[in-house]
């Protein structure tokens, strides 16, 4: 229940007050029935101010305002020229000029487009869309996915909803307070406002990159900024043809993504060691994984086949199915975590051990491809699995000649074959190497 005491602090507010604390929505000082009470007096003072404006428009032979900003200069002019100096119809006439006068002004709205985000990213060397942004790995695309039903979109399925949310909540990313969170509110069943979302999901919903959308009180206000607009000569995808407010954001002023990627990186940087060993299935020498770091684990993997999927055009479920002859759970688990980190490392210069593995990925994947085609290799080598795969024509010419260049790469794993430096493998032949994996996976 609201007090008189708040009532009157309402009350007391100017009409430019109220419209912008409207216009905030979820993040004005005033919520609940605060909000609404504010709501209920700027709508009372627009309604009277208008009625009083008809009546003193009426009485002094003054059009109606939309009347104004339609007439002509030279009519509004001639109109002026038969009112008296100091009377209130040539006062209403000289607010009409500065209004014009103001509205000469060039716009220089960005509209935060496609093309305003990716000329951001470029300038600043990143992906052209956030690469954190998944359910998986950011709590606020998460959270504002989650609350697009409001704004009349599909919603996350109930079932993996309350599952994410309750992965979420349990994270140090959660918002603690109201001010934090991702927010939508409505005035009389109407969209007003969408506060705190991820740019990247406003964008696949409303065309624009932005963080904050805030709709017309109503259709009066929303005519008058169509004319305005149209006067201005606004492009058709200007923001506020829709929006009376918007606050564009680029993903790297989120104040989540610093928090992602120092994270991601440290998690890369801390990869366990590499074993020296071509083969990739020693069970024996895996060790648990603690509870508290799975949350980190998940987080780091879906990450990396997200950048997977945008370098190579290969995601983690399309993988799957050309693997689908690897039948055992263990094994396709160890796969995706060696490709996982075989990408990685080929990422961050360390390009022998990325190639290990990829070697590693790729001579294990031919063994379980031959025993699922019923085919004997002369021997258990990887030269064998190759000479077996084209004996029997498993393997295209080109997939062929693909594969055999690791037998170059296998030169390289003692030190005594690395002279000098031109033996060294470099990061391009490593991201070549893991490049490889998915070329051989197309053809099984």
């Amino acid at each position: 229940m609201i007090t008189d005491e708040k009532k009157k602090r309402i009350e007391s507010l100017s009409d430019e007050e109220m419209s912008y604390e409207i216009n905030l929505g979820r993040r004005s000082r005033f919520q609940r029935e605060s909000f609404a009470y504010l709501q209920t007096c700027y709508q009372k003072r627009k309604n009277e101010k208008e009625e009083h404006e008809a009546m003193m428009r009426a009485f002094h032979k003054v059009p109606l305002a939309h009347e104004l900003e339609m007439m002509p200069d030279i009519e509004l002019a001639e109109l002026q020229s038969q009112l008296p100096p100091d009377s209130p119809g040539n006062i209403i006439v000289e607010s009409e000029w500065r209004r014009r006068k103001s509205s000469k002004i060039p716009n220089t709205t960005t509209t935060p487009d496609f093309e305003w985000y990716g000329s951001i990213s470029k300038e600043k060397r990143m992906t052209s869309r956030c690469p954190f942004a998944t359910v998986e790995v950011c709590p606020r695309y998460y959270q504002s996915l989650s609350l697009l039903p409001e704004a009349g979109f599909t919603g996350i399925p109930d079932k993996e909803n309350a599952k994410l949310l309750k992965k979420w909540k349990s994270s140090d990313l959660w918002p603690k307070i109201d001010e934090q969170a991702t927010s939508v509110s409505k005035s009389d069943s109407r969209l007003s406002t969408l506060s705190n979302f991820c740019p990247e999901v406003l964008y696949d919903s409303f065309g624009y990159f932005c963080t904050f959308l805030s709709s017309y009180a109503d259709e009066i206000d929303s005519d008058m900024a169509h004319r305005m607009l149209h006067k201005q000569g606004a492009a058709s995808n200007d923001p506020r043809w829709h929006w009376s407010y918007a606050i564009s954001q680029h993903y790297s002023e989120c104040p989540l993504f610093s928090v992602l990627e120092h994270r991601n990186k440290n998690q890369a940087r801390n990869l366990a060691p590499v074993e020296n060993n071509l083969h990739i299935f020693a069970p024996s020498k895996l060790k648990p994984v603690k509870e508290s770091g799975m949350r980190a684990i998940a987080n780091l993997e879906a990450t990396t086949w997200k950048e997977i999927e945008n370098d190579y055009g290969v995601s983690k479920k399309l993988l799957g199915k050309k693997i689908n002859f690897v039948t055992d759970a263990f094994k396709r688990k160890v796969i995706f975590r060696d490709i996982e980190h075989a990408y990685c490392l080929a990422n961050a210069g360390y390009s022998k051990p990325a190639v290990i593995l990829a070697g590693g990925v790729t001579e294990e994947l031919l063994r379980l491809y031959l025993i699922h085609n019923k085919v004997t290799p002369s021997d258990k080598t990887f030269d064998s699995y190759i000479k077996a795969c084209e004996t029997n024509g498993l393997l295209k010419k080109a997939v062929h000649r693909l594969s055999d260049s690791f037998r170059h790469f296998r030169n390289f794993v003692h030190l005594s074959n690395e002279i000098t430096s031109k033996h060294t493998i470099s990061k391009a032949t490593a991201k070549g190497a893991v490049a490889s994996i998915f070329t051989l996976a197309n053809d099984f």
